[in-house]
């Protein structure tokens, strides 16, 4: 039993003595089966020409039969075949592969991405305007923004861009290079390229420019004589209506034309009275003249006009020389509200003395087939045709025809009308459509009644009021001098007596037998006495300083200066004259001044009050702190101003930007071209730009800078055959032309209307063969030129002589064609035939079979 024991022993210590030897011999198998790898999966190289070498952990190289290296893109990265050596070659990624074959034949592939960076040795502002003639800054307003680009050197880098600004109370930038001007200052723009943003404050690869960030300004974009009595202007911003006009519509003195002698010395016509309307968008004032434009004019566009922001418009210069050789055309026919007069429009002013009444005829339709003699009569005698006041209609009153025909529609042929150039329409003759409308019309509804001034309540309606109708107070007091508003007729002002103006609070207010044009007899709504309630009572709301403005005009050297008061309210002067008291001037050179005395003439429109200061007092440049006097101005129901305190500064900004062109103008000739003319030099590239020219529907397919002198430049744009589809007015934008060798920064969009003719030819709609010797050739529209044309029945030519006939070509033959045989009409090579406007016909041969 004892041996047993001393067995059992001896093998639990042979087992303890084994089992650790064990456990090594494990962990040497575990560590020596470590599968071989690169020593990285990914590496990034910064630079073409950078390098590294791979290298193989856990490799037993004695077990190896061959090791190959490889690149999958060698023009981003190569690698030595034995070596595991990497270069980079070009940006982008590729993958290094190591294939290992074993002496047992088996096999196993390791890879590592290699990305190929380049980094940026030099970068460039590319679209800053900080050029010399901008005194090396971009400018910048307030408010404004401006989204800078950078060009990378070489072109394929991988940097971040990083944009910085020194000052960031004057500017501010964005991650993406938008600057936006905060208040007027300087400032540094710094664009940076880096590998890494982080990296940013450490390159040195950079690039600066200056910006000056400048209050808002307003300029005059353009001014161009688009016809022989209108002037267009187009400003840069919407512009204040009532810093244009007076009360009454009536055109401020802010525009003036002055004729000038040409290079011969021959003075231009004088233009006579202005007269002016704003475009919807406030951005184009159109100025008609009662005489027209036949010369050399300069034109100066006043800064007395302000923007709706409150910007003073900087003061404008330029001549302009026009001479019309523009044809007018006829542009529709209106009927005032009484429904009577007729109005014959026209594109421009016009010469009537000629004027001849060729035809008359009514317009069929179903329903009217026929007129009275009287009133073709009525049509046809030129008596009957009176001018409009600005020259572009003719008006007929039509009122004393037979009820048989109104409400009908009639063609009533022109002749021998002109403009005040002399050009004829482009067809002589003219159709021109003329008729009434005394259809029934709903009567006037009042939209309001309201208390518009002390002795003044005005009801306003939504339409048109031929009949002003009565009006009572609550007092009892009856308003009959109702008075149509010569500014809008859809409102009646009706002036109360001293005694009614005093009441006060809501009142009830009656009113009725107002009448509109052409209401149904039967409607009665207009009889009948409405009740409105309407509050009297007076404002006491004094009328107060919403924005100032001043103006520096310069004319030959001597400086006026206006302040421009806007209010909250219309108003009028108390006095025309009067002082204003500068508590504190505080010069350029810090000289500071008190209470000094700044004596003015004034002038009143609407809610604006200008000022002109006596310039020997106000004579300092520097800050003003001036008190505008208590009882300056007061308002419809008499409240007067009290004193307020104003800042002023004298200060000025001028731009370096090429003013738009001065005429956009399609060919006379040549309906497919149209003209653009500048007054100063462009830059070749951008004014041959296609892009740069846009006109809705119509296909401009070449831009070519025809000329280009210190005089000026025309740029001849080409449109597509048939494009321009009618003729009418089209709107024409035209961007970013330059001035010559950098002389401009680029112009401001140019949006305008241009009048163009339609440029699709005629076409032949059919041909007819009339007994016993007439073939008829009938085109789309009426034709023009030098008809020529062979008829050939059995290879005979048997025209003899060819005319037009409105849109027909009669080919006269010499003798009866054979009965049943072919004709073959063809074009010879001296037929010309094209529309009134030039478009050349298109003719292609054309059978006719004479059947008799």
């Amino acid at each position: 039993m004892k041996k047993g024991m001393r067995k059992a022993l001896a093998v639990l210590m042979i087992t303890a003595l084994i089992l650790p030897l064990l456990t090594s011999i494990g962990s040497i198998t575990a560590k020596a089966a470590a599968a071989p790898a690169l020593s990285t999966k990914t590496r990034t190289l910064v630079g073409v020409g950078s390098t590294f070498t791979l290298s193989v952990k856990n490799l037993d190289k004695t077990k190896v039969k061959s090791a190959k290296w490889t690149s999958s893109n060698k023009k981003i990265a190569t690698v030595g075949a034995t070596t595991g050596y990497v270069t980079a070659k070009g940006k982008g990624s590729a993958t290094i592969k190591l294939k290992i074959t074993y002496t047992n034949k088996k096999t196993t592939t390791l890879s590592c991405k290699v990305t190929v960076k380049i980094p940026a040795t030099k970068i460039a502002i590319n679209n800053a305007t900080d050029t010399a003639d901008n005194n090396g800054r971009h400018l910048l307003e307030v408010g404004e923004k401006y989204d800078f680009n950078v060009t990378l050197t070489p072109s394929n880098a991988n940097d971040v861009v990083t944009y910085s600004i020194n000052r960031p109370e004057f500017a501010t930038v964005d991650k993406d290079g938008v600057v936006t001007g905060i208040k007027p200052g300087f400032v540094i723009l710094t664009a940076t390229a880096s590998m890494t943003a982080a990296g940013a404050s450490k390159s040195s690869v950079f690039s600066s420019i200056n910006i000056e960030v400048a209050g808002k300004t307003a300029r005059v974009k353009s001014a161009v004589i688009t016809d022989n009595s209108t002037l267009t202007v187009t400003f840069d911003r919407a512009v204040d209506a009532a810093t244009i006009f007076d009360k009454n519509k009536n055109l401020l003195n802010v525009v003036e034309i002055t004729p000038k002698a040409d290079d011969k010395g021959n003075l231009a016509a004088g233009v006579g009275t202005l007269s002016g309307t704003l475009s919807s968008d406030a951005k184009v004032l159109t100025i008609n003249t009662t005489k027209i434009f036949s010369g050399k004019y300069n034109i100066h566009v006043s800064s007395a006009i302000l923007s709706t922001e409150g910007i003073a418009m900087q003061n404008y210069y330029t001549d302009l020389t026009y001479v019309d050789t523009t044809p007018p055309y006829y542009t529709g026919f209106t009927v005032d509200d009484s429904g009577y007069k007729a109005s014959i429009n026209f594109s421009e002013s016009m010469d009537f003395s000629g004027l001849t009444i060729l035809d008359a005829r009514l317009n069929t339709t179903s329903t009217a087939t026929q007129a009275l003699p009287a009133t073709l009569a009525l049509l046809k005698s030129k008596t009957n045709y009176k001018p409009s006041a600005d020259g572009k209609s003719l008006i007929i009153d039509m009122s004393s025809i037979s009820s048989y025909d109104k409400d009908k529609q009639f063609t009533v042929v022109l002749s021998g009308v002109k403009d005040l150039a002399g050009n004829y329409p482009t067809t002589y003759n003219i159709s021109v459509i003329v008729g009434t409308d005394t259809s029934y019309k709903p009567q006037a509804n009042i939209v309001k009644i309201e208390r518009t001034g002390y002795n003044t309540i005005t009801a306003t309606f939504n339409r048109n009021i031929r009949v002003p109708g009565v009006l009572q107070l609550s007092n009892g007091e009856y308003i009959t001098n109702g008075t149509v508003d010569a500014t809008d007729a859809k409102k009646v002002n009706y002036t109360i007596s001293s005694t009614g103006a005093l009441l006060t609070g809501v009142q009830k207010v009656f009113i009725g037998m107002w009448d509109s044009y052409n209401v149904n007899p039967s409607d009665t709504t207009g009889r009948t006495f409405l009740t409105y309630t309407v509050d009297f009572t007076i404002t006491t709301n004094i009328p107060s300083i919403s924005k100032f403005e001043l103006r520096t005009e310069s004319v030959n050297g001597v400086d006026t200066y206006l302040l421009t008061l806007t209010y909250n309210k219309d108003v009028t002067l108390m006095s025309q004259t009067g002082n204003l008291t500068a508590t504190r001037v505080v010069t350029s050179n810090n000289d500071i001044y008190s209470n000094r005395t700044i004596s003015y003439m004034a002038s009143a429109s609407g809610n604006i009050v200008t000022l002109i200061l006596n310039a020997s007092q106000f004579s300092d440049a520097g800050q003003y702190t001036i008190v505008v006097p208590s009882g300056l101005v007061k308002d419809q129901y008499y409240n007067t101003n009290a004193a307020e305190t104003i800042q002023l500064s004298k200060t000025a900004t001028a731009s370096s930007i090429l003013p738009g062109p001065r005429s956009v103008t399609q060919s006379p000739v040549t309906p497919s071209q149209i003209f653009v003319t500048f007054a100063d030099k462009v830059d070749e590239v951008t004014a041959q730009t296609i892009s740069n020219y846009y006109i809705p529907g119509v296909s401009i397919i070449k831009a070519e800078l025809t000329s280009n002198t210190s005089t000026g430049a025309t740029i001849t744009l080409t449109v597509a055959a048939g494009s321009i589809s009618y003729t009418t007015l089209y709107p024409i934008t035209i961007t970013n032309i330059k001035g010559y060798n950098n002389t401009y920064t680029a112009m401001n969009p140019f949006n305008s209307t241009i009048a163009l003719t339609e440029n699709s030819g005629p076409y032949l709609t059919g041909a007819t063969y009339s007994y016993p010797n007439i073939v008829t050739l009938t085109f789309s529209e009426n034709v023009k030129g030098n008809p020529s044309f062979e008829a050939l029945q059995n290879n005979v030519n048997m025209a003899y002589s060819c005319s037009f006939a409105d849109n027909k070509v009669m080919i006269l033959l010499n003798n009866t064609p054979v009965k049943g045989v072919p004709i073959t009409i063809k074009a010879t090579v001296s037929n010309s035939v094209t529309d009134t406007s030039g478009n050349a016909a298109t003719f292609t041969e054309v059978t006719v079979v004479p059947n008799y």
